[in-house]
Order: structure tokens, then C-alpha cells, then sequence
């Protein structure tokens, strides 16, 4: 689990997400102790944004 936090490892992936387009859900909630928000992710898809302009175009 250390890897998760490795600072080494993140500085190995980040080039190969830089500009990718992702759609993230799950829920976000205020945590009224800190007064901040939290995000729980449980999904990630890629995406395709020219397919996207396509769907979007043809519902409008």
C-alpha cells in the first residue's frame, strides 16, 4: 500500500496522464469537520472526445 503514496511512482506515471481525457463518477460529500469537499471515485472510463461532439451534436 506504501505505493500508493510514493512520490517516485507518481512522478513514473504522471507524463502518461498529462492530457488525458477521463469521465470519473461516484459521489462527492462535504465533510462539515474540515469544511471541505471529498471526492470517492469508483469509476473511470476513457474518452473519446470526438465521439462525445458527435453524441452531444446529434441530441441537440
Amino acid at each position: 500500500d506504501e505505493e500508493i503514496f510514493s512520490i517516485e511512482k507518481y512522478n513514473e506515471k504522471k507524463p502518461s496522464l498529462l492530457g488525458e481525457e477521463k469521465f470519473f463518477t461516484g459521489q462527492i460529500r462535504t465533510n462539515t469537520f474540515s469544511n471541505t469537499n471529498e471526492l470517492t471515485i469508483q469509476g473511470i472510463e476513457d474518452v473519446n472526445p470526438e465521439e462525445l461532439v458527435k453524441e452531444l451534436e446529434a441530441k441537440a
